[in-house]
């Protein structure tokens, strides 16, 4: 790979990258439109339903845009190096500017809405209960900690954790699209 091909792959994974973050974002929305369901809306309780269902869509997305770059972008041959980078570029990419704006809203926005909507999931749920039992924990204490934790450490962790499951998603998407 020299230079210029270098450049087309940083510049195709750079855009894809914020498409799929922008599917990232629409989840995350979704996830916090749990906090609107308590009105008992049966719009907003099918909202949140799509939460996980664009989760797992977004590695289709990234696979789909990843076949787009190597039929367009390259006439359609790609090694499973250069898809290999292509992959892990989006999928870091994405992060970074998921990240990003989780950070500001979490920082500028947010006004404790999240925790609320994890307390509400934790108290729905008795295995979450028994697991802040389990801690030694009261479920006071749990929210007490949950909020203590600063939007730059959240943002962070999602992050980190995109950025793994991108490798592992490169790891089994480059073969896969290989051609030629």
């Amino acid at each position: 790979m020299d230079y210029n091909d270098i450049r087309q792959l940083r510049l195709y994974a750079r855009y894809d990258g914020f498409y799929a973050s922008i599917l990232l974002l629409g989840s995350f929305a979704c996830f916090l439109a749990l906090s609107l369901t308590a009105t008992g809306s049966w719009a907003w309780m099918g909202l949140t339903s799509l939460c996980p269902l664009i989760v797992l869509l977004t590695p289709i997305f990234i696979y789909r845009r990843l076949c787009k770059f190597r039929d367009e972008g390259l006439g359609g041959t790609i090694s499973a190096k250069r898809a290999l980078l292509y992959v892990l570029r989006t999928t870091t990419n994405a992060a970074l500017f998921f990240s990003l704006l989780q950070y500001l809203y979490l920082a500028l926005a947010d006004n404790g809405l999240m925790a609320g909507v994890v307390e509400r999931i934790v108290m729905a749920d008795q295995q979450q209960k028994m697991i802040v039992k389990s801690l030694g924990m009261t479920m006071d204490q749990y929210m007490e900690q949950l909020r203590a934790i600063p939007a730059f450490a959240m943002a962070c962790n999602s992050f980190v954790t995109l950025a793994m499951g991108g490798m592992l998603l490169s790891a089994i998407m480059a073969p896969l699209a290989k051609r030629g």
